[in-house]
Parts: structure tokens; sequence; C-alpha cells
């Protein structure tokens, strides 16, 4: 991502660090492992990561000074590295991970969680949530699951369907 190819947004509280409620500007929770790992990863394939955070939108200026101060503490602390601290995505952001972002697909306004995504031909996870709940009512239907009982007897069912749909698109 170097060489013009963009760069990553990470966002602070509850996706880097753990976010336990607010406990003041400069308090930041502790690593959470594999975001970290991840974020370690990029930086040595060469890939621009920055810290994306509302942190550091409209502070005073001594207060945003002393917030910046305690993020590439902790960046030095646990990723071994400082990085830049944006509140501001721009058209260079390739990606943004964020315990609060909903991906869409592009130009339509659908979650890519809840829809089918074509291009990957393989079904959301509605579509799969959707597929076993008739699954279940057509054993219910032939008699083959009685009412009450776990849906263990049609685990089997629902679990080749999925590999027959080539997976989760999630």
């Amino acid at each position: 991502m170097t060489n013009g190819g963009g760069w990553v947004g990470v966002d602070l509280d509850g996706t880097l660090a753990k976010y336990e409620g607010w406990k003041g500007h400069t308090h930041i929770g502790e690593p959470i492992r594999p975001m970290v790992e991840r974020i370690q990863q990029w930086l040595a394939e060469g890939k621009q990561v920055k810290i994306f955070t509302a942190r550091v939108s409209a502070r005073d200026d001594r207060e945003l000074h002393e917030v910046v101060l305690a993020i590439r503490s902790w960046c030095r602390k646990w990723i071994g590295a400082d990085l830049p601290i944006t509140a501001t995505k721009d058209y260079a952001m390739i990606e943004l991970w964020d315990d609060r972002c909903v991906q869409v697909i592009p130009n339509t306004g659908l979650r890519v969680d809840e829809h089918t995504t074509p291009a990957l031909g393989r079904p959301s996870k509605a579509e799969i949530q959707r597929r076993a709940i008739e699954a279940y009512q057509e054993s219910r239907r032939m008699g083959t699951v009685t009412p009450g009982e776990p849906w263990e007897p049609i685990a089997e069912l629902i679990s080749k369907m999925v590999a027959e749909m080539g997976g989760v698109s999630v």
C-alpha cells in the first residue's frame, strides 16, 4: 500500500484497544492482540496504517496534544511503531477496521452481511439462515424431525447445504 496504494484505517477504542467505558481522554485500554498482530504484519508488508479515531476531532489544542501523545506512546509500546493518527476519511483510505462500521454493497445501500454477494457467487448469512429454516420446516413436514427436538438431526443437512453453496459470504 505504499507508493500510492492507499492506507488502512484502524479504529482505536474497541477495535485496537479494549474499551470499557470512558476513563478520560488520555486513557487507552489494553491491546487487542489479534488486531495488534494484524497491524504488525501489515507494516512488515509495507502497508500504510493509520489510527482512525474520534479522539483527535474537535479538541482544544492542549487536550488534542495530550491525546496525540498518549496514542503515539501506546502505539510505540504495543505495536512498536509510530502511526499517523487521524479522524478524517479521504480518497486514499482503502479499508476501515472499526467496531461500529456496517459494510454495504457499493451503490445499493444494502448491508453486505444481509444480502447475497453476486460477485462472489456465495450466499449471505441471512440467505443461509433462511434456507436452514426452510430445511428444518421441510424435515418437520416429512416427519424426520418432531417438534421440540433439538436441531442436531438437521445439522448435517445444513452443513451439506452450506458446503454446496460454497460457504458463507459475510
